[in-house]
């Protein structure tokens, strides 16, 4: 019987909810005299400290430096330790017995924050619901952002030009952020906010001669250019999408071969 840990399972979700990873160790057997019963959990942060336990002493810093490589490296398994000094390869424990531990990344999925309510993000939207990934939308106008347009939505702002970004919108929650405009104007308004202070991905929907266009307003308006070339434009694999829908499509699969490739990447 697995225990219980309730402790574990709230903080695996406020992390969900965030952008950093961490790993889940979980002792998937235990055989002799060992202090980690089968079923005990250890939840380890990327700045490695940890939350419950898989017996202490020897192995439960072994295991924390096996979490802390799975959480650089993107790759978790299953791990053998044997309690026993006296063995080949044993840990400095004269517990006798042997433990298996399954270490388990965990990576927060996308959580996209669209820039302007139109017909590309309503369905983006629907695309991240879905997925199961969070979104939240901004737009100046109101009726672009309401629960009706965007009944999943995990925040709402209504920005104008003059009250826009970053002191009203929490850019550090957002993995993916995409401009998707209505207006040039207010498009170059945002990334004038937000290339200098967000520190995920930032697309923008566009053309090449409207990319290549924002790319100049950008340096007119003194936005370095380490911060331009951050920017992703156009968006979306070249599938040829033309409707709102086909453009979420490509926009979305996208987003899904960036997410993987997070994954596999060292952290």
């Amino acid at each position: 019987m697995a225990l219980v840990q309730p402790e574990i399972y709230a903080a695996i979700n406020a992390l969900l909810q965030g952008r950093d990873r961490a790993a889940l160790c979980v002792v998937v057997d235990a055989r002799g005299s060992v202090p980690g019963k089968r079923g005990a959990k250890m939840l380890v942060y990327a700045d490695g400290h940890r939350l419950g336990t898989v017996g202490g002493a020897g192995l439960e810093e072994r295991v924390r430096e096996q979490a802390l490589e799975a959480i650089r490296t993107g790759r978790g398994g299953c791990f053998s330790y044997d309690l026993s000094k006296w063995t080949d390869g044993g840990l400095n424990s004269i517990c006798g017995g042997h433990v298996e531990v399954y270490v388990e990344v965990l990576i927060p999925s996308p959580h996209l924050l669209l820039c302007g309510g139109g017909h590309v993000a309503e369905a983006m939207a629907l695309q991240c619901d879905l997925l199961h990934y969070r979104h939240a939308v901004l737009d100046d106008r109101p009726e672009y952002i309401d629960h009706a347009r965007f009944p999943s939505a995990t925040g709402r702002f209504l920005q104008t030009v003059d009250d826009i970004l970053p002191r009203t919108v929490p850019l550090a929650e957002y993995s993916d952020i995409y401009v998707l405009g209505y207006s040039w104007e207010l498009d170059l308004a945002l990334l004038t906010r937000l290339l200098p202070h967000a520190t995920g991905f930032i697309g923008l929907i566009g053309s090449k001669t409207k990319c290549e266009t924002m790319r100049r307003e950008l340096a007119d308006v003194g936005v370095a250019p380490e911060q331009i070339a951050r920017l992703t434009c156009p968006i979306g694999l070249m599938i040829g999408a033309e409707s709102p829908a086909e453009i979420a499509v490509a926009v979305m699969a996208e987003l899904i071969q960036r997410t993987k490739q997070r994954a596999d990447a060292p952290a």
